[in-house]
């Protein structure tokens, strides 16, 4: 089943609209831009297929809850992690709950779209 959107989850709204528009103009698949997880939970029904690109600046613990649940059914989602400040651990994290990719800022548009091109593939299996 294909990916039905893009999902970006991001507190900072310069970075989430660089994001927007940067995915924008490399793919025709709907995207939809969200200022923190409480938001996608609340604006979005979670049963859709799709990636999620996901700021790890937002509050550590919501984000983490994303991820277990992400990781719970993994057929829907794919998760692409970007972090403003690295963190190993952060990172180690992430990959256990599920992301599939550790992108950090500022994003390099190579991996960045590799990343994503690595998610659609996976959510077409």
């Amino acid at each position: 089943m294909p990916c039905r959107a893009i999902f970006i989850i991001d507190a900072d709204p310069v970075s989430r609209t660089w994001l927007y528009e940067a995915v924008a103009a490399k793919k025709s698949i709907p995207i939809q831009p969200f200022p923190s997880v409480e938001a996608i939970f609340a604006e979005y029904d979670m049963r859709e297929r799709g990636i999620i690109l996901m700021d790890m600046n937002l509050t550590h613990a919501p984000a983490m809850e994303l991820l277990r649940i992400v990781n719970a059914e993994p057929e829907r989602f794919e998760v692409i992690v970007i972090d403003g400040q690295p963190c190993v651990e952060i990172a180690v994290d992430a990959m256990k709950f599920g992301a599939i990719d550790y992108l950090v800022k500022p994003v390099d548009e190579i991996r960045l779209f590799g990343a994503i091109e690595n998610a659609v593939a996976r959510l077409q299996v």
